[in-house]
């Protein structure tokens, strides 16, 4: 009996921490075979920004990763029109990334931040034409004073507000309000210039709470059958 119980409180503590579980679904990693190019459809979104691939800064996923070389000193970004399905889905609560200064890169500034703003150009829904970017809170900092080399893996939740009521949102409700992401820009906030790789653009989906409870207790059941088979041997 003790050995059904101890396995009963493994799947409740299965059942507790799987509902803050959650998968990536992976949608740029910047390879050669990519669509619409390497880049993965990314280019320059406001002044400075130089990309090219690297095979030698920042790769996390495949063989290639995106670097960007930006010469100024303000807001500036990185876009695509190019944007996986996947993308929209209301489950999504983030964007995950990993971001690598190259080793020994001296950086003058005093804070490096990224950030996420989307685009739906949808004609005739409820935001079509509008931007919407992340709370300044949940801006991520990559900043290092001199690069390491090493990849950051940084997650950025899609909280905002919303375009329309201006009241505050997360991503997942302004889908269900209407929104569709049709482009995607990872922005940088910062006061020098700086080179740094992007690779592993993630979204962060939470499974449905039903799918979790489901799997927990079809665990149990199973070790229910297992005890009842144990007795009848015995």
């Amino acid at each position: 009996m003790r050995y059904f119980w101890s396995g009963a409180a493994v799947i409740a503590a299965m059942l507790f921490v799987g509902v803050s579980a959650h998968a990536d679904a992976l949608l740029y990693s910047f390879e050669a075979g990519d669509s619409p190019n390497s880049l993965d459809g990314f280019s320059s979104n406001g002044p400075g920004n130089t990309l090219s691939n690297s095979t030698t800064v920042g790769v996390t996923n495949g063989v290639q990763s995106l670097l960007v070389t930006n010469g100024n000193s303000s807001f500036a970004g990185i876009a695509s029109g190019s944007v996986p399905a996947t993308m929209n889905n209301d489950k999504i609560t983030a964007i995950s990334l990993d971001a690598t200064i190259p080793s020994a890169e001296a950086y003058s500034g005093g804070f490096y931040l990224l950030g996420i703003t989307l685009f739906d150009e949808v004609a005739g829904n409820p935001y079509s034409g509008d931007s919407w970017q992340v709370a300044g809170a949940d801006e991520q900092s990559i900043f290092q004073a001199v690069g390491t080399g090493v990849p950051q893996h940084k997650i950025i939740p899609l909280t905002g507000s919303d375009p329309n009521t201006f009241n505050p949102t997360t991503y997942g409700q302004l889908v269900d309000n209407g929104w569709v992401t049709t482009g995607f820009q990872i922005f940088e906030d910062h006061n020098a210039p700086l080179t740094f790789a992007v690779d592993n653009v993630s979204a962060v989906v939470v499974p449905e709470p039903a799918s979790i409870t489901l799997g927990a207790l079809g665990g149990l059941m199973l070790m229910v059958r297992r005890r009842r088979a144990s007795r009848a041997v015995a």
